[in-house]
């Protein structure tokens, strides 16, 4: 009961803007699996917050950021919340026939994972059509490689992630997420929803990509809505396959994996708890938070967390990190600069996760060196 309280209480830290949840679990010591998987739900809802507020792409709402805003952070948020809501239930309800054949489809798919992470980034860059798109994707791919392929960092994603979207987003200023349409319909969270439960047989896949490569096909449809129940059928998927077939996409999944008790079922139950707990005390206290945002000047807290994660650096990682962000910082900045959209830094990811796959890691650090 102890980790469940001490998982609650952390997950609220995710109303912290730019503080990605691999830290929290790092700084916290979290190892119990009912205490992580509470933590995680909670966190997903929490997060939201700073997601609008600071137009922060960092974390699981990363797509929640599009590049329209709007001066109406209230109607944003419940938008996201009434998503969370739906996307989780019917994750929850896909959960019997998901677990029942998960580790025969992973088995089989898993040879042709990279075939299929290639054709989710071709996908993605097409919706973008921009020449611009292509190069903030390229660049950031390059250092993400040689930051994965070299010993700089011992532990390189906070560095990287925070220099490639927190930074940018503090740089060019406060600005909330536009919310789109007022209503969303089921169907399209449902899809959202399926997205997210095979989302985990692919590495270093974001929900911002998989919305970004779903909307080629989905058209104008309410983007906010759907990214966001994207989110929570990932990060529900995420911890369940962690125990069904040992793969973990993000630090409260190796925990999971690592944990020597626990079905998914307990997983996933654990994860729901700390969700619809964090949603319905965000949804009761929306009235009064709506009414209270539409006063907040947000651009005075920037320059308070680029001095945080600068020294969140320095105490993680040392000098290195510092350097790792500043590189990072300068490569994320350019999408802001170009106008295209900032989930292209993802490719940080991306490109070293198809270099491995494809055997080609040799030949690229011979050419980047």
């Amino acid at each position: 009961m102890t980790g469940i309280i001490e998982g609650f209480v952390l997950g609220l830290l995710g109303f912290a803007p730019f503080v990605h949840a691999n830290l929290l679990i790092q700084l916290a010591g979290i190892t119990g699996l009912a205490g992580v998987c509470v933590f995680a739900g909670v966190h997903l809802v929490s997060s939201v917050f700073p997601a609008v507020l600071f137009a922060s792409p960092f974390g699981a709402h990363a797509a929640a950021t599009a590049e329209s805003r709007s001066s109406k952070p209230g109607e944003a948020l419940r938008v996201m919340f009434h998503a969370l809501f739906w996307g989780l239930l019917f994750a929850v309800c896909l959960a019997p026939f998901v677990f029942a054949f998960a580790p025969a489809a992973y088995a089989g798919f898993k040879p042709f994972a990279g075939h299929v992470l290639l054709l989710v980034a071709l996908l993605f860059l097409s919706t973008q059509r921009s020449f611009f798109a292509f190069l903030c994707f390229a660049l950031s791919g390059c250092l993400g490689f040689l930051v994965f392929s070299t010993p700089l960092v011992a532990e390189p994603l906070f560095p990287l992630l925070s220099g490639l979207f927190a930074v940018p987003a503090l740089l060019a200023g406060n600005a909330f997420v536009k919310s789109g349409s007022d209503s969303f319909p089921l169907a399209l969270v449902f899809i959202a929803a399926l997205l997210g439960a095979f989302s985990p047989f692919l590495p270093a896949v974001s929900p911002a990509l998989l919305a970004g490569a779903a909307f080629l096909f989905l058209g104008g449809a309410p983007f906010l809505a759907f990214a966001t129940s994207l989110a929570a059928s990932k990060g529900f998927y995420d911890l369940a396959f962690a125990r069904l077939v040992g793969v973990a996409r993000s630090g409260a999944a190796v925990v999971v994996r690592e944990a020597p008790l626990g079905s998914a079922w307990e997983t996933g139950a654990a994860f729901c708890v700390g969700a619809f707990a964090c949603l319905a005390l965000s949804l009761a206290l929306l009235p009064w938070l709506s009414k209270q945002l539409e006063r907040v000047r947000l651009g005075s807290f920037n320059l308070f967390f680029l001095a945080f994660l600068f020294f969140a650096n320095l105490a993680l990682g040392g000098p290195n990190a510092v350097f790792v962000l500043g590189a990072a910082s300068a490569v994320g900045l350019l999408p802001v600069a170009f106008g295209v959209a900032r989930a292209n830094s993802m490719g940080a990811l991306l490109v070293p996760s198809l270099l491995y796959f494809y055997g080609l890691d040799a030949l690229a650090l011979a050419v980047l060196y």
